[in-house]
């Protein structure tokens, strides 16, 4: 995998995004695996939208993916220069997150959430992912490797929990919460229906006392990245972690929807959301 990361990265960035949407399109013929669940989430979330739309967003979604997966393959081989260039930083989000230094950073499998982290690093904001070990050995070590070559500093979900609290010391701790969380999750909805989200950011937001923050990366229609992050205020939020729970997860699946409802095709639909 290194050896085609290297060659990927090699190749013209405008060039090497057009193949990997192509890419995308080949895994969407023939590795049906995911497709099945991908449709009926996209479905689910704009029932109003006719059979044809569906489709289209499927279709785009799967180009997108391509496009992702071959800008995370070049990812190790950007520099500074290469990311001021390809990605810009909301000013006044910048200097949000300058002025507070530590937080939680709330995101989502959605535009390229792979690089939140190496732009966070080049702007001087120390940001610590908390990341889930793939399940086959090849690809978590890749992915470990390609993430470090930006200078990324990664806690496993596995790993202890005090560790992320002394994270949260000096550092941005950054979660993506998105994923259905099973029984370990609270329930909130998404689109309208039933799901479960994770109890980690609110623990972490009352235990820790330290601001949260919900931002993306999105892909415009030039191929260049928009990064920008807000501060997620809850009015009197209680101090009970499942009741606090439900309220920050709620608030972030709404800003999480409208931002869907602007970019569809950027959502990663593959995951079995709702169960």
């Amino acid at each position: 995998m290194r050896i085609i990361s290297f060659l990927i990265s090699n190749i013209p960035r405008q060039i090497s995004l057009k193949i990997g949407s192509y890419f995308g399109v080949f895994v969407k013929i023939f590795i049906k695996k995911r497709k099945d669940v991908a449709l009926k989430n996209i479905k689910q979330s704009f029932p109003n939208l006719n059979p044809n739309e569906h489709l289209k967003i499927l279709n785009d979604t799967y180009k997108h993916f391509g496009k992702i997966l071959f800008e995370f393959l070049s990812m190790p081989y950007f520099n500074k220069r290469k990311l001021n260039k390809i990605i810009s930083f909301d000013k006044e989000s910048l200097k949000i997150l300058s002025d507070h230094q530590s937080g939680i950073i709330l995101t989502a499998h959605f535009g390229n959430w792979e690089l939140i982290q190496p732009i966070f690093n080049v702007n001087d904001l120390n940001l610590v992912l908390i990341a889930q070990v793939q399940r086959n050995k090849g690809a978590n070590k890749f992915f470990t490797w390609a993430r470090k070559q930006t200078k990324a500093n990664i806690i496993f979900k596995k790993e202890s929990i005090s560790k992320m609290f002394k994270v949260l010391k000096e550092n941005y701790l950054g979660l993506a919460i998105d994923q259905y969380a099973g029984k370990s999750g609270v329930p909130v909805t998404f689109f309208g229906k039933q799901t479960s989200s994770p109890i980690g950011p609110s623990l972490f937001h009352l235990k820790a006392k330290v601001p949260m923050f919900v931002g993306f990366c999105i892909l415009k229609s030039n191929n260049k990245y928009e990064i920008s992050f807000k501060k997620l205020i809850i009015e009197n939020l209680a101090q009970d972690i499942k009741e606090s729970s439900i309220l920050i997860n709620q608030k972030f699946n709404y800003l999480l929807e409208n931002e869907i409802k602007k970019y569809p095709e950027q959502f990663f639909w593959f995951h079995r959301k709702w169960r």
